[in-house]
């Protein structure tokens, strides 16, 4: 049947817009990350997929962390999630897609130059940090020393005293 309501809503799922991670200032010398509005509203659907990690069931946080990204593509928490689930599977490429994904939707938020703190204990700001910490482990197993030095540069930039945490 052309033009079903299950074929519209993929059409318009393909055409969403997107909404990029921003960064605003909280403090004199201090920022954060400001995620989508789509990412925002999902905290509970984000604990569960954690809630699943904690639980050992990686496939039921998999899925659920897909299903995150169907409506929010640019959800830098559930990538870096993911990018921990491939980890955990050993899956070091597809983990370092996804902690780079994440990486990344920070990177573009952030000015050319320093101008301040992105203090790691806000919690709006750890996804990326732990995005990076993740890219780190995983470029350095797949023996890329170099961009793992840069990734780690730039993030001791934005707040030398952040830990580099494991989930």
């Amino acid at each position: 049947m052309s033009g079903s309501k299950h074929e519209h809503s993929r059409k318009a799922n393909h055409q969403r817009a997107r909404h990029p991670v921003t960064l605003r200032k909280v403090d004199v010398d201090e920022y954060e990350f400001l995620h989508p509005r789509c990412a925002r509203m999902r905290e509970d659907d984000i604990m569960q997929a954690y809630d699943a990690i904690n639980r050992g069931e990686l496939d039921v946080a998999e899925d659920e962390l897909r299903w995150l990204l169907e409506d929010c593509p640019d959800f830098m928490e559930a990538h870096m999630l993911l990018g921990y689930v491939a980890e955990k599977w050993k899956k070091f490429g597809l983990a370092r897609a996804h902690y780079g994904y994440a990486y990344e939707l920070g990177l573009k938020a952030l000015p050319p130059k320093v101008i301040g703190r992105i203090d790691y204990r806000r919690s709006t700001n750890r996804p990326w940090y732990r995005a990076a910490a993740g890219l780190i482990r995983c470029l350095v197993k797949l023996g890329d020393r170099a961009t793992a030095s840069e990734v780690l540069n730039t993030v001791m930039q934005w707040d030398p005293l952040v830990p580099l945490p494991d989930l």
